[in-house]
């Protein structure tokens, strides 16, 4: 019996040490890696962007569109906005240079809007733990001050099910009325339970507040909204509890011993 206990305790430390040193599954949270493609070609009102290296975007206008950026894949709209600190001035974000924004520029092709601009980006996470729970932060802003502008959608599902990704809301995300997240960076926190090995983590734009040009008016998404940075996860370690149980273990087969 006591060797029984004996595993039983070294198989639950073994368990809680692991959980507790799980490194980050979040590749480029951040954005600070960054893109090598050159970035969209864009014209609008008034004026016509070249496509763009990073660097060239940095010493300019501090934004660009590009198709995907290092380590996330594009969940709908084929596109996401790179932001670089000075471009909005007042919403630099202090966890490096880059954040993105959810609802990205329009392109203008032969006086028509060629796009909508709310975008998602997710990426793959493999060798998850089934049953297992996880905390994914991330720091979201709000743009602006409108109603059904901000809008910003998380999305958690299995891989194999990315082509329902609607389906799969997490959190959504919005203006908070005192506008505490439009004045700063704000952190939120949510707890995903993995259904799969592996799993799918996303991020979208759900603002529909319009934009009108030339007689034009857009619908789902107006060029400004929410803003995204600093993304982390991990597995949440075993609560306190399973430490009570060890420790009871422990002595149950301590006193074993000692009859």
């Amino acid at each position: 019996m006591f060797k029984v206990m004996r595993a039983a305790a070294v198989a639950l430390v073994a368990v809680l040490g692991s959980a507790s040193a799980h490194a980050g599954l979040i590749q480029n949270g951040s954005f600070e890696i960054n893109p090598t493609e050159l970035s969209k070609f864009y014209q609008h009102t008034g004026f016509k962007y070249d496509a763009r290296t990073y660097d060239q975007l940095a010493a300019s206008d501090k934004w660009g569109v590009f198709a995907t950026l290092p380590g996330w894949n594009s969940l709908f709209g084929n596109q996401i906005e790179l932001h670089i600190n000075g471009s909005i001035p007042g919403k630099e974000t202090a966890f490096g240079n880059n954040y993105v924004e959810l609802d990205t520029h329009f392109n203008v092709v032969n006086g028509q809007f060629s796009n909508e601009s709310n975008v998602g980006i997710s990426q793959n996470l493999t060798g998850l733990t089934v049953g297992a729970t996880y905390e994914l932060s991330f720091w979201y802003r709000g743009r602006t001050t409108l109603a059904d502008d901000n809008i910003m959608n998380v999305f958690w599902l299995p891989t194999d099910k990315l082509a329902n990704y609607a389906d799969f809301t997490a959190k959504t995300v919005d203006l908070a009325d005192d506008l505490s997240n439009h004045n700063q960076w704000t952190e939120y926190k949510v707890k995903l339970v993995a259904t799969s090995t592996n799993m799918t983590v996303g991020f979208g734009a759900g603002g529909n507040a319009g934009f009108t040009w030339k007689g034009q008016t857009s619908v789902n998404g107006n060029k400004s909204g929410a803003m995204l940075d600093n993304i982390d996860m991990r597995e949440v370690p075993l609560p306190a509890t399973a430490v009570l149980m060890l420790g009871g273990l422990l002595l149950m087969a301590q006193r074993r011993r000692s009859v």
